[in-house]
């Protein structure tokens, strides 16, 4: 019989949501299609004396993305188009997971994809032209404690754009029923740290 689709829910603090559809296909390998789907912030209902209700912005009413994925122990390959960005994406990434005992273990990912953008480049004062087509390459390594539903990690990525490594650092807490907290620490673009904390509620339906 024919593979249902399946959707998963993300509610975020904000009021957003992030849905995914996704679709095994009847094939010899573990194939999947599906959609990425986001929506805006629910805007807040609490008016002071006087306020005017807002109207969300035109340019943060959500967005979607289109996604295959190909897996095979060990590594997979995934294709993304994303038409609210302009762009396409392919990569590929390599899996190993190491048990060290029956509560902790360790995994490791290094993956290498390839981004086009097709919408036009705007105008910039530099001599040197944007590049259409970017390369990159990224590892991270994780570490987990199964009883305590804890995740390190400590990663770092390359891109062709500027041939730089940026660094981050991570951990992921499970608490109950779906919910979990994440926060990170990573380097941007001028050197500064970006750090977020978020928690979030994922569901099957």
């Amino acid at each position: 019989s024919e593979t249902p689709v399946t959707w998963d829910q993300k509610l975020n603090p904000d009021g957003s949501q992030a849905l995914t559809g996704k679709k095994r296909l009847p094939t010899a390998l573990d194939t999947k299609v599906g959609v990425d789907l986001s929506t805006a912030p629910t805007p807040s209902e609490t008016l002071q004396p006087g306020q005017l209700p807002v109207a969300p912005a035109a340019t943060n009413s959500g967005s979607g993305a289109a996604w295959a994925n190909v897996s095979i122990p060990g590594a997979s390959v995934d294709a993304r188009v994303d038409p609210h960005s302009d762009q396409a994406r392919l990569g590929t990434t390599l899996k190993k997971s190491v048990p060290l005992n029956d509560t902790v273990s360790v995994s490791v990912e290094n993956g290498y994809a390839v981004t086009d953008t097709f919408a036009p480049a705007p105008p910039t004062s530099s001599t040197v032209a944007p590049q259409s087509r970017i390369y990159t390459t990224d590892g991270v390594a994780r570490l987990t404690i199964a009883p305590t539903g804890t995740t390190f990690s400590s990663g770092a990525k390359l891109s062709s754009a500027d041939e730089k490594w940026r660094h981050s650092l991570g951990a992921e807490q499970k608490l109950f029923g779906g919910v979990n907290v994440n926060g990170s620490v990573s380097e941007t673009d001028t050197g500064t740290l970006n750090k977020t904390i978020s928690a979030g509620y994922k569901t099957n339906w």
